[in-house]
């Protein structure tokens, strides 16, 4: 197909030229303030029901997932390295040692 066709041609675009800086998005102020999550504290501090359904709790976990002859494990977010170094220490040593 050429040019005339209504499509474009694929023209191959050199990744490390030049292309100068990137532009500025515009910059709003917020009216109150940012609004992070739409439901209200009380909600969202409250502890769920036996059963019910809780979008807003953060739940972690550890995974571990067998992958082509490799064992993956999959971290929770821990607030400090010194957090994921214990829990790695106690995921590696087996029960009751």
């Amino acid at each position: 197909m050429g040019l005339g066709s209504g499509r474009a041609a694929s023209v191959p675009v050199d990744p490390m030229v030049n292309r100068g800086p990137l532009p500025v998005p515009p910059r709003h102020a917020p009216k109150d303030g940012p609004v992070l999550q739409s439901q209200k504290q009380a909600e969202r501090d409250r502890k769920p029901e036996m059963g019910e359904s809780a979008p807003w709790v953060v739940r972690t976990a550890l995974g571990v997932e067998p992958r082509q002859g490799r064992l993956h494990v999959f971290m929770p977010p821990l607030m400090n390295a010194e957090d994921y170094i214990d829990l790695w220490r106690r995921w590696r040593t087996p029960p009751g040692t």
